[in-house]
């Protein structure tokens, strides 16, 4: 029994590094996954949770020519770091170290790109795109979901995050967005960042199963915390237009308070972001007011008439579409908690959107899989997280403002 446990776990240790080894691009996306045990099983998650925060880091050789190119080749007197120092964390795109600021003694994380990462990616792009152009031909349908489209979006944000002046810009976005909000902390940049390599304040935290773990009793705390968390995110969507695209367990830290304290919720890896044109954001917004106030045919015509913009025939199935959200906001009405997983609603309109040749706007579709994401996280708090309750209230203010011509927008 016990060669063949070992030799169990010997395979599965094979999988998550035939996944490392796989590139970036793959490793992002089962970092995703590996978030959602509700859709894919604790097994799958357990097993490529790993890939979060805790892949193959490189050698420090590497890391010292990095540091040497951003900072001079005196470096080490502006930052006490050397191959015993200890790291934080190692995911697809780089690896981070701990730490010090020679002149202030203020602990640093110190992030630094892996190596022959860009080649890396373009590989594994070019086999997604390959996977795309090949669903379009084998998969009925499929063309509806514009997977090519998804692709090429996915290798944007990927590529932005080569370069760690974008993360850093994003990170001094989200620290001025929520300047005013005391529940959830972005980290401070300690020095100008460079393309290979960033420096922020050290910030020490809980990830999310520690902090699941040390508050297993605690339902009132992790129920309040996940409301907190639901309101940040829909602020971003909403509010701001301005929201992190990688918002898995890996990147989100809980810290450490006195008891009777509630912490405070910390957002790293801000790498990869995301703003709406106003085109995109006001359908976004459409379709969310119109299933809040109940309407699954004002929802089906913020979409039919994106699908109609977008190519040159009209969508086959309008009926039949506009059925479809119109019959999941008659279920809403019955069962209350059916939209308080975003699972439900997504997977819907995007089979119905296949089903009735529906072309799928780029940016709901887009917006609704980095929310899924983050559900995982929800849901992980509090398995009863009432998210369109908290939800509903942020959309219709931002519904309000579109209508006033309030919102800002990048175009």
């Amino acid at each position: 029994m016990k060669g063949n446990e070992r030799l169990h776990k010997k395979w599965l240790d094979w999988c998550v590094s035939g996944v490392e080894l796989s590139g970036a691009a793959i490793v992002k996306l089962f970092q995703w996954a590996s978030s959602r045990p509700d859709m894919f099983g604790e097994d799958f998650c357990k097993l490529f949770c790993k890939l979060q925060d805790e892949t193959t880091p490189h050698g420090f050789g590497h890391t010292e020519k990095l540091m040497e190119e951003a900072f001079g080749r005196g470096w080490k007197e502006v930052i006490d770091m050397d191959s015993q120092s200890p790291i934080l964390g190692s995911g697809c795109i780089g690896q981070v170290y701990k730490g010090r600021m020679k002149d202030t003694k203020k602990v640093v994380a110190v992030k630094v790109l892996h190596p022959n990462i860009q080649s890396g990616i373009a590989a594994d792009i070019d086999i997604l795109r390959s996977g795309a152009r090949l669903l379009n031909m084998y998969v009925k349908n499929a063309k509806w979901l514009n997977c090519p489209g998804m692709v090429e979006e996915f290798n944007a944000l990927l590529s932005e995050q080569l370069d760690l002046r974008n993360e850093a810009a994003n990170l001094e976005q989200f620290r001025t967005n929520f300047s005013d909000d005391e529940t959830v902390i972005f980290p401070q940049l300690m020095l100008p960042a460079r393309a290979n390599v960033m420096v922020e304040e050290y910030i020490d935290g809980d990830h999310l199963n520690d902090f699941l773990a040390k508050n297993k009793g605690n339902k009132a705390l992790k129920n309040k915390v996940c409301e907190s968390g639901i309101r940040v995110v829909c602020k971003m969507i909403f509010d701001h237009n301005f929201v992190h695209g990688d918002v898995h367990p890996g990147n989100i830290l809980f810290t450490k308070e006195a008891p009777g304290v509630e912490p405070k919720m910390v957002l790293l890896d801000t790498g990869i972001a995301r703003r709406f044109t106003k085109h995109d954001h006001e359908i976004l917004v459409g379709v969310l007011t119109s299933f809040i106030n109940g309407s699954g045919k004002k929802a089906a015509e913020y979409l039919i008439k994106d699908s109609l913009a977008s190519q040159s025939s009209p969508p086959v199935g309008v009926e039949g579409f506009t059925k479809v959200l119109d019959d999941m906001c008659e279920q809403a009405k019955r069962d209350h908690s059916f939209f308080d997983s975003i699972g439900n609603y997504v997977s819907t309109i995007c089979n119905a959107a296949a089903k009735h040749q529906v072309m799928m706007n780029q940016g709901f579709v887009s917006i609704a899989l980095t929310v899924r994401v983050m559900e995982g996280v929800a849901l992980a708090l509090n398995r009863e997280a009432e998210i369109w309750r908290v939800a509903n209230g942020i959309i219709l203010q931002a519904k309000a403002k579109s209508f006033l011509g309030k919102n800002v927008y990048d175009e």
